[in-house]
C-alpha cells in the first residue's frame, strides 16, 4: 500500500492511498476516529483527491462514507491506522490481515451479504457457539469456544 497525500481540516482527515498497485483508495476519519475507505478502482486520481477535498470542507456526509464502505474489521483498521501513522509494524499486521481474512472467508462473505441486507453489529450476552453458523470466536481457558457479538436487523 503506497501513501498518497493526507487532507485535514480541524476536525476531519482524509488519506488517499494506492492498493496493490492497482486502484485507490481514500480513508475518512472524524475527530481522529476512522469513519470508513471508499476504493476507487475505476476513478483517476483527480477524482478521488477532489472527495477527499470535499470531506474536508464538509461536503461529504459521514452517511456517504459509511454507504461507500466495505466493512473494515478491527485488523484493517488498525493497519491503516499504523500505514498513516508510519508504524513498521504496519506491513507484519497487514500480512497477518491478509491470512486471517484468507482464513475466514465464509464469515466474511456473510457478514457482507448481511450488512447489505441492513444488518448491523449487536453486542450480545456471551454465549456458546453455534456450529451451523461462521463465527468469530473467543477460546476460554476452559476449552469453551464463545460468540459476544452477531449481526441483527
Amino acid at each position: 500500500m503506497a501513501f498518497y497525500n493526507d487532507f485535514k481540516s480541524d476536525t476531519r482527515r482524509a488519506v488517499i492511498n494506492l492498493i496493490d498497485s492497482e486502484f485507490l483508495q481514500c480513508t475518512f476519519y472524524e475527530d481522529n476516529k476512522i469513519v470508513g475507505a471508499i476504493e476507487y478502482p475505476d476513478k483517476s486520481y483527480f477524482y478521488v483527491r477532489d472527495a477527499a477535498e470535499n470531506w474536508i470542507n464538509n461536503i461529504m456526509t459521514t452517511e456517504t462514507v459509511k454507504n461507500y464502505t466495505k466493512q473494515l474489521d478491527l485488523f484493517s483498521k488498525w493497519c491503516i491506522i499504523s500505514i498513516v501513522k508510519e508504524k513498521p509494524m504496519a506491513l507484519g499486521m497487514f500480512v497477518l490481515m491478509a491470512i486471517w481474512s484468507v482464513d475466514n472467508k465464509e464469515f466474511l462473505e456473510t457478514v457482507d451479504i448481511q450488512r447489505a441486507d441492513g444488518f448491523t453489529w449487536q453486542q450480545i450476552e456471551c454465549r456458546e457457539v453455534d456450529p451451523k453458523l461462521p463465527a468469530i470466536t473467543i477460546d476460554t481457558p476452559t476449552g469453551k469456544s464463545l460468540v459476544c457479538a452477531k449481526l441483527t436487523k
